[in-house]
């Protein structure tokens, strides 16, 4: 398999202890990267798949153990790093980091400034963006969001294009995407912390959370 792009080294940067280096394309991938075309910065060549059409664009960064392969794009200044994986037709974009073991894959958006990590995993079409963040071992997927200042966490479960957003905060071992059955509700209303199963296409929101959540 012939090399689709090359490290160069008078073009480098140090990042948390890391060198990186950015990286050109040495053949055509599509129709906005061409041979010659600089991205941007990785490690070494583990972090970037020479396979596929992945690719780091802009001044955006992968280091450390991370890998980003298949169709994956990492944008404009994300950050991908420690032994997160990014794959399939995953994209990270703005200032959006993804760390840790967290996954990233099929067609899941990660961008603005959210963060996703710990062993999160966001899958199929889901979509972690403005300040959300994503993280323990919680699981989002479907065409689900997470926004806002929303967190997700725990062992949660999000799917069945549920939206969490505001300043809603989920953890525990929570189920959202099928029948309601119980939760609780922390007196500010912005926490659903037990375990419970809600209704599809949920919304949750801080003030609105009780009301949305308990309609069906």
């Amino acid at each position: 398999m012939s090399k689709k792009y090359s490290l160069l080294p008078y073009d480098s940067m140090l990042v948390n202890g890391h060198t990186l280096y950015r990286i050109i394309a040495l053949k055509r991938l599509n129709r906005h990267v061409n041979a010659g075309d600089v991205g941007g910065y990785v490690e070494e060549y583990h972090n970037l798949s020479q396979s596929g059409k992945c690719w780091v664009y802009n001044d955006a960064m992968v280091y450390d153990k991370a890998r980003v392969s298949g169709n994956a794009q990492i944008q404009n200044l994300a950050q991908v790093y420690d032994k997160a994986r990014v794959s399939g037709y995953a994209r990270i974009e703005n200032s959006a980091k993804v760390y840790g073991h967290a996954r990233v894959r099929d067609y899941a958006r990660v961008c603005n400034h959210a963060r996703v990590y710990d062993k999160a995993r966001i899958s199929d079409n889901a979509q972690v963006w403005m300040t959300g963040s994503v993280f323990g071992k919680a699981r989002v997927s479907d065409y689900s969001e997470i926004y806002g200042d929303a967190q997700v966490t725990g062992n949660v479960r999000v799917r069945w294009h549920t939206d969490v957003y505001g300043h809603a905060h989920l953890s525990g071992n929570l189920r959202i995407g099928k029948q309601a059955r119980s939760m609780c509700i922390t007196k500010s209303m912005s926490t659903v912390n037990k375990l419970g199963n809600f209704p599809r296409k949920s919304r949750f929101n801080i003030g609105e959370l009780a009301a949305q959540t308990l309609r069906e």
